[in-house]
């Protein structure tokens, strides 16, 4: 009776706590590292159950208790980090339950999928002896929620088989990094190619065989190009002696010649530019553009904030106090310049802490990578240490972050805010944004002076006094793309989500060596989960523009009927048209849908 007389909420009502979006960082890390197995090992279950010889067994397996488990530290005081020692202990071992089991379930649909591969065509050399290959690698990369599974050798002799995953709704390309163990030919004489023969590009990380538990293994980048939900195959063998004889380099160059200039990290897409002696971002551009992104002598990187100890608790970051650029570096190695990747390392020492700073482009990225290793002893007293990474802006007219489902423009503000995978500041002409795309940081700001900040660690002493000290892996990445929410939340999914990877054998199957369960496109609407149902599959996703959006999948099977639900899987009222392997609809502006499908 009054529902016309009530004002319309149609935007944000206010900012609570917003010390919560940082403190604890653990279990936020922990959260974001569950949430992303639960989603990926759905997924991966989902194309290995389309496979038609799948047994009734694996068709039984639920992640719903994990996804209880890890919805129960949403509570408003765990997830938060509002929370006392034994709380946050407790949710740890959820977090721990919950990665095991989702890891396994990935594991073991990545197995089925693999073995359901014809790689029969590919003639592999088996040693008849003295191989100690199989099964080497167990528990390799598992460390620091690394990996999504144990990726332990399942062949031997100089031909071995990787199968590459791709557990996103995007197709993308990006180098995937291999481990190969025990490998008995000559370094000098990698060959890597795809699924035809075909060489592929690689870089090697390792010049000698390094040793993990008495077993030798070497590492390498090939790059891969990925369809949604797809996988494909790699081949690694020895290449036949050419007409220049290998050679080996020196394992470390002896020489007394440094070159003081600035680090360049730079591809066909972007050009960053770091100071030599200190680590901060003293430029950034798109590559071939004169454009800059950085505020004119201004200069982006680690920044120790004191704030007021008055205002700050873990539901509060206290007021700026004072700003300590992290700038002296007591170790820095120049760029190491590859084919897929470069890179540039720096360590700091920060009051009674250390950082080790790793600076990445690869290649066909729009965005370089910074992967930190933080040694983390400050604790609050006057004042309360944070530590942030910050880029001072040349053009920031308003700030993007992602939300549940969607996005939001948010006018530059003094204090954080929350965002689910990034923080964007957009310009004034509104064709570029530069984006932070965190693994697994909450807080950001886009300050009233146009600089935008992920806020790292909160040393926050109260209820816990002690809520960061001890080593912390923290990974994002800065970059620039158009300020779409569907190209940055696609984005930040391929960024958070790389391609994984198994050792697979040469054996015969029913699936070719190249191929994915299903294809998407869409103007602006993005699949934010695939998951398995008993009788098919259930998408779930979401429109980002205030427009009606067409939306098309394409299938690897034809599908026997879709129909709209609600959360529950109730039917919901929306035409979904099928045509053979296709079907298509129309989402309406800023829609979240669930679409199951026979």
């Amino acid at each position: 009776a009054v529902r016309d007389a009530l004002p319309v909420v149609d935007h944000e009502l206010n900012y609570f706590a917003p010390g919560c979006y940082t403190t604890q960082s653990r279990l936020k890390r922990a959260n974001r590292a569950g949430e992303r197995a639960l989603v990926n090992a759905e997924a991966m279950t989902a194309m290995a159950r389309a496979l038609p010889d799948t047994p009734p067994a694996f068709r039984k397996i639920s992640l719903e208790e994990d996804w209880h488990d890890l919805l129960f530290t949403h509570f408003h005081d765990i997830l938060t980090g509002s929370c006392v020692q034994d709380s946050r202990e407790h949710a740890m071992g959820l977090y721990s339950q919950v990665l095991a089991s989702a890891q396994s379930q990935f594991s073991v649909a990545a197995r089925k999928l693999a073995d359901a591969i014809d790689t029969s065509s590919i003639q592999v050399r088996p040693l008849d002896k003295d191989s100690q290959a199989e099964g080497a690698g167990g528990g390799y990369g598992l460390d620091g929620y690394a990996s999504a599974m144990p990726r332990p050798e399942r062949g031997n002799g100089l031909v071995r088989i990787f199968t590459l995953f791709n557990p996103t709704s995007s197709a993308h390309s990006a180098p995937v990094e291999i481990t190969v163990w025990d490998w008995p030919g000559d370094l000098r004489r990698l060959k890597v190619s795809d699924a035809a023969g075909a060489p592929l590009t690689f870089q090697k990380l390792d010049n000698r065989l390094q040793t993990y538990w008495d077993h030798k293994y070497f590492r390498f980048l090939v790059q891969a190009d990925l369809p949604p939900y797809g996988y494909t195959t790699v081949v690694l063998d020895e290449a036949e002696l050419e007409d220049a004889y290998p050679f080996y380099y020196q394992g470390e160059h002896r020489t007394s010649a440094h070159d003081f200039c600035p680090y360049v990290l730079e591809n066909e897409y972007i050009r960053a530019e770091f100071d030599q002696g200190t680590g901060e971002l003293v430029s950034l551009r798109e590559a071939g553009s004169d454009r800059e992104m950085i505020a004119p002598g201004k200069r982006g990187g680690l920044v120790l904030v004191d704030t007021e100890c008055a205002t700050s608790n873990a539901w509060s970051i206290g007021n700026y106090l004072k700003s300590h650029p992290i700038d002296t570096a007591l170790r820095s190695a120049g760029v190491h310049k590859g084919s897929l990747r470069s890179s540039a390392h720096f360590e700091y020492k920060v009051r009674s802490s250390t950082i080790r700073m790793e600076l990445s482009l690869d290649k066909s990225a729009k965005w370089f990578g910074v992967s930190l290793e933080v040694d983390w002893h400050e604790i609050g007293g006057d004042t309360i240490p944070v530590l942030t990474y910050q880029l001072p802006l040349a053009d920031a007219a308003s700030f993007l972050y992602d939300i549940p489902a969607g996005s939001v423009s948010r006018a530059p503000l003094n204090h954080d805010v929350p965002g689910l995978q990034y923080g964007a500041g957009v310009t004034k002409e509104g064709d570029l944004a530069v984006v932070i795309i965190s693994e697994n940081k909450y807080g950001y700001r886009g300050s009233r002076d146009g600089v935008l900040i992920s806020t790292l660690i909160n040393s926050a002493t109260s209820p816990d006094p002690y809520p960061e000290r001890g080593i912390h892996a923290i990974r994002f990445a800065v970059g620039i793309l158009p300020p779409l929410p569907k190209v940055l939340e696609e984005t930040a999914t391929a960024v958070n989500n790389p391609f994984s990877y198994l050792s697979n054998s040469s054996h015969a199957g029913t699936l070719p060596l190249t191929g994915n369960l299903l294809g998407f496109s869409s103007a602006a609407s993005v699949i934010s989960s695939l998951a398995p149902t008993e009788g098919g599959l259930r998408l779930r996703l979401y429109n980002t523009s205030a427009d009606e959006d067409t939306c098309r999948l394409a299938f690897n099977r034809p599908p026997k009927a879709a129909r709209f639900a609600d959360p529950l899987g109730r039917p919901l009222p929306g035409e979904v048209t099928l045509h053979r392997n296709h079907l298509s609809f129309v989402l309406p502006p800023y829609a979240l849908a669930d679409l199951i499908i026979e």
